[in-house]
């Protein structure tokens, strides 16, 4: 069957294949975390970082940091004009406050100080952390950044739609190829990023503002053009009929040629960052961008596959999963650690644990307790 026959359809209310790509990218997310673990060159702010360690871990690191946190971002951007529309102003802002705003707060002020207590530390520790620094775990935000970040994003377009009233509503006649607002995008992107890069802080640096958002400065505005990209992809009704609907092989080789040149780079920039510093952010940008077209694409392929069941049914759990799985994983990460196996079997046994037990604490937990079931 053909892909411009695969056309994503609804199922419960929901739409397939973003359903089934959500879930893939948490899982992903699970993966990136556990092999920064593992990962040659660790990250120095990583709560905890293996004995063991390898190089094959950190491309992993650096291939899926490519594009799962933007790819999340397009399919939040997908469903906000809908919601806004069925919605309006004040509930839509009700709605997401309560579900990502407190959310966040309670994963920063319960969560997170999970984290150095499953590490062995004693509750004392915790306390002084807080002595030095009242807002260390807001300073820290771990995975929570991006419910934060999220938040305000769908605030800045809730403004947006309030005060000019935009044409919200998916319109046929709208309906063309956009490559050239991709390329725009794009471009937009890799020049915020270099600009961040050479003017803030370091490609791969955070920094906090206010203190409570977090963000990377060579990120933000790609991960702010996903969002608007989703917004745009459903005003334009992406991969349905009459939609835009991309060929597979071209945006096949473009993400894979794009993302190996980049990991070629990404080796090199330790040596040579001063004059590879504009090919690397205009090569992340240029590989985010076509691995999220291909991303969609694979999705509509596999679409009633048992794969897709699996991550459809996955699908009202991922957010839970998501903010619960960093204490869990680094509780089982840091006890397998001193255990005389290979690495590979560390690192799947620590994919599949925290997987399944962030799934486990979801169901059974997020998801029946009163207060925290309405807002997961």
């Amino acid at each position: 069957m053909g892909i411009q026959n695969l056309s994503s359809q609804p199922s419960g209310g929901r739409i397939v294949i973003y359903d089934s790509l959500r879930s893939a990218m948490i899982f992903l997310v699970i993966i990136l975390h556990v092999c920064m673990t593992y990962m040659a060159f660790p990250v120095s702010q990583w709560s905890f970082n293996s004995q063991d360690q390898s190089w094959i871990f950190t491309i992993i690191v650096n291939l899926i940091d490519v594009f799962v946190i933007p790819v999340l971002f397009f399919i939040s951007g997908y469903f906000t004009p809908s919601s806004y529309l069925k919605k309006g102003f004040h509930l839509f802002l009700k709605e997401k406050c309560f579900h990502i705003l407190f959310p966040w707060v309670i994963g920063i002020l319960f969560v997170l100080p999970l984290v150095p207590l499953v590490l062995g530390n004693p509750l004392s520790y915790i306390f002084n952390l807080l002595k030095e620094d009242h807002l260390y775990f807001f300073h820290k935000q771990s995975h929570m950044w991006y419910l934060m970040i999220l938040f305000l994003f769908y605030f800045l377009y809730s403004l947006y739609a309030f005060f000019f009233h935009p044409v919200t509503k998916q319109d046929p006649a709208l309906y063309k190829k956009p490559l050239l607002f991709l390329i725009i995008l794009i471009i937009v992107s890799a020049l915020f990023s270099y600009l961040g890069d050479k003017y803030i802080t370091p490609f791969s640096n955070w920094i906090n503002i206010a203190h409570i958002i977090k963000i990377k400065p060579s990120k933000i505005i790609m991960h702010l053009s996903m969002f608007i990209l989703g917004i745009y992809a459903w005003r334009q009704n992406w991969l349905k009929e009459g939609g835009w609907m991309p060929d597979i092989r071209f945006w096949r080789i473009l993400a894979i040629g794009c993302i190996t040149l980049y990991m070629i780079l990404r080796g090199y920039l330790p040596y040579y960052y001063s004059i590879l510093r504009v090919p690397n952010v205009l090569f992340d940008s240029v590989c985010a961008f076509s691995a999220l077209i291909y991303a969609l694409l694979i999705a509509i392929k596999i679409r009633k596959t048992r794969l897709s069941d699996f991550l459809v049914k996955s699908a009202p759990y991922s957010y839970g999963i998501y903010w619960i799985h960093i204490p869990l994983m680094f509780a089982y990460v840091s006890r397998i650690d001193t255990l005389d196996i290979p690495i590979w079997m560390k690192c799947i046994s620590a994919i599949v644990v925290t997987s399944t037990a962030s799934w486990l604490v979801c169901k059974y937990v997020l998801k029946k307790v009163p207060f925290l079931k309405k807002m997961f």
